[in-house]
């Protein structure tokens, strides 16, 4: 419960920064992180003991990781190319990059806590 309240508490904090530094790509990052989270917990917590339906189960967990990855990078590469952008328009490189700093240690925070409650729950 308190994950999910969490993660909705970082899509508002995203979203809001998004909108007052028009820092692009914050998005991207947050549904990838989603996705990376749902492939791990999917491919933990289930276990199909048909081989046809396990061997499915493993390609959609695979083509869910494969989105999740693509989807970080996506962002991480909008959210450097905005930042660049942006510091080079409003010349306030201190405020952009650590607003970015910001947003990384939320999202490092995040998948700590995670992690954390993972290992309480094993």
């Amino acid at each position: 419960m308190f994950i999910i309240l969490g993660i909705l508490g970082l899509i508002t904090e995203i979203n809001n920064m998004n909108k007052i530094l028009k820092i692009k790509g914050l998005d991207n990052i947050s549904v990838g992180s989603f996705l990376f989270l749902l492939s791990f917990f999917l491919k933990m917590h289930l276990n199909i003991k048909n081989t046809i339906l396990n061997s499915l189960f493993e390609i959609f967990i695979f083509i869910l990781f494969l989105l999740a990855v693509y989807s970080l990078r996506l962002g991480l590469i909008q959210m450097l190319y905005s930042a660049y952008k942006n510091s080079k328009e409003m010349k306030t490189k201190k405020n952009t990059f650590s607003s970015i700093i910001l947003v990384l240690s939320q999202l490092l925070g995040l998948a700590l806590i995670v992690a954390q409650i993972y290992e309480i729950f094993k």
